[in-house]
């Protein structure tokens, strides 16, 4: 039999993974191409992420980040995914990037990112499944 969290054990283990973005200070996100190039570095706000909700599964909203400038990969290249990191750069997790839509955890407003096109991420959320 599969293990199955309740609604109180989700929120407890989201809250545990988002709150290490504000370890040792701000940490931060790259949105990379398909090939793992980093195409932006983005810092998180002061507290990376809202509490979790408590249901199963439970969901945390990351707090608004500033846009900023693509710094590599060339112009029109598709941003497929994501990796969250602490300040001392030590990777939490990874998840998809996509345009809105597309139901994934990251939402960005345009997906084809060129040299020194300012990202906006439209929405973010962390979900720690039951």
């Amino acid at each position: 039999m599969a293990i199955t969290y309740s609604a109180t054990v989700c929120k407890v283990l989201c809250d545990a993974a988002v709150d290490q973005c504000d370890v040792g200070g701000i940490g931060y996100v790259e949105i990379q191409s398909a090939a793992s190039a980093v195409l932006v570095t983005l810092p998180f706000a002061a507290t990376a992420f809202g509490g979790a909700t408590a249901a199963a599964p439970s969901i945390a909203t990351a707090a608004a980040i500033a846009p900023a400038a693509a710094s590599g990969g060339g112009a029109g290249t598709a941003a497929t995914k994501f990796t969250v990191n602490n300040n001392a750069a030590t990777l939490l997790w990874t998840g998809e990037a996509g345009a809105a839509g597309s139901g994934k955890e990251m939402i960005l407003d345009n997906v084809n990112i060129a040299t020194g096109q300012v990202v906006t991420i439209s929405s973010f959320t962390h979900t720690q499944p039951a």
